[in-house]
């Protein structure tokens, strides 16, 4: 049988956090365990970012205590989205932590960061996402979300996101995404079980 394209864990991600600023992607190679995949079935209706600031790794919450005029007990204060992503806990609670992407990380990340070449978004490999669908979001500029085609031969499919629109990428389906402009993107999904394999088409 031949050899194919070899596919591998996608390790720890590291994207560009400031907004304005370039965007590096360094990928941290390191043998992952597979992982398991079960149904995501919870939906998520609502972020939202409370607390005192959040320092990484850390939760970002709102106490359960109010005061006697029924205000919250701690601060609502803003988390720079640039500089951190969202982990959506199972239990309901939300931290604000360091921007690398772990795919042997369960719960919903939110994760939004400033690109402008492709190489900014690893465009030269496919990525998947095993354990739940992935939101992607233009919120500045342009980009294409691009589908590995299903089957060798056929074309990709691909979808012009603008400014102010995004796309769902069903989980278990090759994608990359290609710049036509420099671009705010946000993206949300289960890192668990993510991969990354080395486009070989010109």
């Amino acid at each position: 049988m031949g050899r194919g394209p070899r596919s591998r864990r996608a390790g720890p991600l590291s994207y560009g956090s400031r907004r304005g600023g370039r965007s590096g992607l360094r990928h941290i190679r390191a043998g992952l365990t597979s992982a398991s995949d079960p149904a995501h079935e919870h939906v998520l209706h609502k972020l939202t970012s409370t607390g005192p600031p959040a320092r990484f790794n850390e939760p970002t919450r709102t106490s359960d205590r109010f005061t006697a005029k029924g205000s919250p007990g701690m601060a609502v204060t803003p988390i720079d989205l640039y500089a951190s992503f969202l982990h959506l806990r199972q239990d309901g609670r939300i931290h604000a932590e360091q921007p690398v992407f772990d795919a042997e990380r369960d719960g919903w990340q939110v994760m939004t960061f400033h690109v402008e070449t492709d190489a900014d978004v690893h465009g030269d490999h496919w990525e998947i996402h095993t354990a739940a669908d992935e939101v992607v979001a233009c919120l500045t500029g342009g980009i294409r979300l691009c589908l590995r085609p299903r089957q060798p031969g056929d074309a990709e499919e691909r979808i012009t996101l603008s400014a102010g629109t995004a796309a769902v990428v069903p989980r278990g389906r090759w994608h990359r995404i290609a710049l036509d402009a420099p671009s705010d993107i946000m993206s949300v999904t289960v890192p668990r079980g993510s991969r990354l394999e080395k486009r070989t088409e010109t």
